[in-house]
């Protein structure tokens, strides 16, 4: 009786032995091995004896799960002064591809303020996030055994602790260039107030004459206390002398004081 051996090297998914061939055969083994393992697989032995295996099993390699799980729904919570906790349906991974078996759901990805937080493990659909006092924005997302990963869900917002009352520092430097139709308006940011307490900059307000004409909003990758200067494009539609006023904005919707610039049109 002869036996063979035949090794495979499996780029993903599963492994699998299927015992008298693919046609008519039955899957008699198979596992998950790691991306890029090799699998050894012994057929069983022919039974003409046949040296050039003629008679010998097939053995296939699996197609794997490449497709991302559904978005997690229904994701709400509830927050008092030091902690959000947030609740979601559970999401089962049930993707095909190429005739292959979804791998399974692995857990949940939970991100703030569009960093990841945390993973909580499938079987759990809630988490809990210690914060400190201040605005946050969530969003969870699912992920399969194979590391795909869905949509997030839709952000949600949560105030841990009071509200902020303070208005930020006022805007510095500011000053404008007229070209034609429209003003370039540049002023130095500012700082939410109180300093360790505030709950940070939104944006700037920028008024012409009196009247609200745009908001700029910050730059997200400025730290919370950095400072930088800013550019705005303001079209005008007053002609003669222009005053064009900046505010900060915090994101409890306390403003500065203006600052103002005057300019020929």
């Amino acid at each position: 009786m002869t036996r063979s051996r035949t090794r495979l090297v499996a780029s993903a998914g599963a492994v699998g032995v299927f015992m008298g061939g693919l046609a008519g055969g039955t899957l008699a083994w198979s596992q998950a091995p790691a991306q890029g393992a090799a699998a050894d697989v012994v057929p069983a032995a022919d039974a003409a004896n046949d040296p050039a295996g003629a008679a010998a099993p097939a053995a296939a390699v699996l197609a794997a799960d490449t497709l991302a799980p559904p978005t997690p729904e229904n994701v709400t919570g509830t927050a008092d002064t030091t902690s959000v906790t947030l609740k979601w349906s559970p999401v089962e991974d049930t993707s095909l591809t190429g005739g292959g078996e979804p791998s399974g759901l692995s857990g949940y990805l939970i991100h703030r303020n569009w960093e990841f937080l945390a993973f909580v493990p499938a079987g759990t659909t809630t988490y809990t996030d210690n914060a400190a006092p201040g605005l946050y924005r969530y969003e969870v997302r699912a992920i399969d055994l194979s590391e795909n990963i869905s949509q997030p869900s839709p952000r949600i917002r949560f105030r841990v602790g009071d509200h902020d009352t303070t208005a930020p520092n006022a805007p510095t430097a500011v000053s404008a260039t007229v070209a034609g139709d429209s003003a370039t308006v540049t002023w130095t940011t500012s700082t939410d107030l109180p300093a360790d307490t505030g709950i940070g900059i939104s944006g700037y307000l920028i008024h012409e004459n009196g009247e609200f004409r745009s908001f700029v909003p910050k730059n997200p990758a400025l730290p919370r206390d950095g400072i930088e200067q800013m550019t705005f494009v303001q079209p005008l539609t007053a002609v003669g002398d222009v005053t064009l006023e900046v505010r900060a904005v915090d994101l409890d919707n306390n403003y500065s004081a203006p600052m103002k610039v005057v300019v020929r049109h």
